[in-house]
Protein backbone atom coordinates (compact mmCIF):
# COMPACT_ATOMS: atom_id res chain seq x y z
CA UNK A 1 0.00 0.00 0.00
CA UNK A 2 1.56 3.61 -0.90
CA UNK A 3 1.70 5.99 1.66
CA UNK A 4 -0.55 8.19 0.26
CA UNK A 5 -3.44 5.47 0.45
CA UNK A 6 -2.27 4.38 3.89
CA UNK A 7 -2.60 8.03 5.39
CA UNK A 8 -6.05 8.09 3.83
CA UNK A 9 -7.27 5.35 4.90
CA UNK A 10 -6.13 6.12 8.24
CA UNK A 11 -7.64 9.81 8.27
CA UNK A 12 -11.18 8.32 7.17
CA UNK A 13 -11.58 5.68 9.84
CA UNK A 14 -10.29 8.34 12.66
CA UNK A 15 -13.19 10.79 10.89
CA UNK A 16 -15.52 7.92 11.58
CA UNK A 17 -14.03 7.27 15.12
CA UNK A 18 -14.26 10.93 16.14
CA UNK A 19 -17.55 11.78 14.60
CA UNK A 20 -19.39 8.65 16.08
CA UNK A 21 -17.31 9.54 19.85
CA UNK A 22 -18.04 13.37 19.39
CA UNK A 23 -20.83 14.03 17.56
CA UNK A 24 -20.31 17.48 14.97
CA UNK A 25 -18.52 19.97 15.35
CA UNK A 26 -20.88 22.47 15.87
CA UNK A 27 -18.75 26.04 15.64
CA UNK A 28 -15.62 27.06 13.98
CA UNK A 29 -14.83 28.04 17.53
CA UNK A 30 -14.93 24.69 18.91
CA UNK A 31 -12.98 23.34 15.69
CA UNK A 32 -10.16 25.67 16.56
CA UNK A 33 -9.47 24.20 19.54
CA UNK A 34 -9.97 21.03 18.77
CA UNK A 35 -7.37 21.59 15.82
CA UNK A 36 -4.70 23.65 17.82
CA UNK A 37 -4.85 20.31 20.38
CA UNK A 38 -3.97 17.91 17.67
CA UNK A 39 -1.53 20.75 16.00
CA UNK A 40 0.23 20.87 19.56
CA UNK A 41 0.14 17.26 19.93
CA UNK A 42 2.13 16.73 15.98
CA UNK A 43 4.49 19.78 17.07
CA UNK A 44 5.51 18.20 20.99
CA UNK A 45 6.33 14.63 18.01
CA UNK A 46 8.22 17.01 15.95
CA UNK A 47 10.26 18.45 18.53
CA UNK A 48 10.70 14.64 20.28
CA UNK A 49 11.87 13.48 17.10
CA UNK A 50 9.07 11.01 17.66
CA UNK A 51 8.20 9.87 13.45
CA UNK A 52 5.63 7.42 14.33
CA UNK A 53 3.83 8.91 16.96
CA UNK A 54 4.10 12.19 14.48
CA UNK A 55 2.38 10.63 12.04
CA UNK A 56 -0.41 9.79 14.21
CA UNK A 57 -0.83 12.90 15.06
CA UNK A 58 -1.05 14.27 11.34
CA UNK A 59 -3.56 11.96 10.82
CA UNK A 60 -5.59 12.74 13.31
CA UNK A 61 -5.05 16.69 12.78
CA UNK A 62 -6.08 16.13 9.38
CA UNK A 63 -9.24 14.38 9.91
CA UNK A 64 -9.75 17.13 11.89
CA UNK A 65 -9.58 19.77 9.48
CA UNK A 66 -11.74 17.70 7.16
CA UNK A 67 -14.69 17.56 10.08
CA UNK A 68 -14.28 21.31 10.61
CA UNK A 69 -14.80 21.56 6.54
CA UNK A 70 -17.34 19.18 6.07
CA UNK A 71 -19.35 20.04 9.26
CA UNK A 72 -18.93 23.51 9.92
CA UNK A 73 -18.44 25.57 7.14
CA UNK A 74 -20.27 23.19 4.25
CA UNK A 75 -23.06 21.97 6.70
CA UNK A 76 -23.45 25.25 8.15
CA UNK A 77 -22.87 27.61 5.01
CA UNK A 78 -26.15 27.19 3.31
CA UNK A 79 -24.45 25.48 0.25
CA UNK A 80 -26.69 24.31 -2.38
CA UNK A 81 -26.04 20.63 -4.04
CA UNK A 82 -24.65 22.37 -7.01
CA UNK A 83 -21.71 24.12 -4.94
CA UNK A 84 -21.54 21.09 -3.15
CA UNK A 85 -20.45 18.58 -5.86
CA UNK A 86 -17.70 20.80 -6.36
CA UNK A 87 -15.86 20.59 -2.87
CA UNK A 88 -13.86 17.30 -3.03
CA UNK A 89 -15.32 17.10 0.91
Amino acid sequence: MQLRDEFEERVNAELDRATATHGPMRSAHEAYGIILEEFEEWWADVKANNAPQGFQELVQLAAMVRRCAREVYHNGAGLTVSESEERPW
